[in-house]
């Protein structure tokens, strides 16, 4: 697993790998200390957007305890779900997670600078 560092308190997780559930995210926040953790969308498993599931849910209840931002790249223009979007909508609007289409959208919102 790669990152990219974008200062102290910020990281882009570069990887193939699929977060499948809060353990998983909890072994990347031990392996890789920081504040902000950018991702893909499809590190994810589908299963994450399915909100049914309760994972989505898990894995930002882990990030607020422990106080981090999750920031997940992808396009979620044409989202099927009306869960998901008004999801993704209160995400945004809170900004403890942060749904968005591209790296630099996602450094504009945090207020980075490449």
């Amino acid at each position: 697993m790669q990152i990219k560092n974008y200062g102290e308190t910020v990281i882009q997780i570069i990887s193939d790998e699929i977060i499948k559930n809060e353990q998983d995210f909890l072994n990347i926040m031990a392996t890789h200390e920081s504040d902000t953790y950018i991702f893909k969308k499809e590190n994810f498993s589908d299963d994450f957007y399915k909100l049914a599931t309760g994972i989505a849910g898990k894995i930002l209840q882990k990030a607020s305890t422990y106080r981090k931002k999750i920031v997940i790249i992808g396009d979620f223009q044409n989202v099927d779900s009306n869960a998901l979007r008004d999801f993704i909508y209160e995400c945004n609007k809170m900004k403890q997670v942060i749904f968005t289409e591209t790296i630099d959208k996602a450094l504009e919102v945090l207020k980075i600078k490449k």
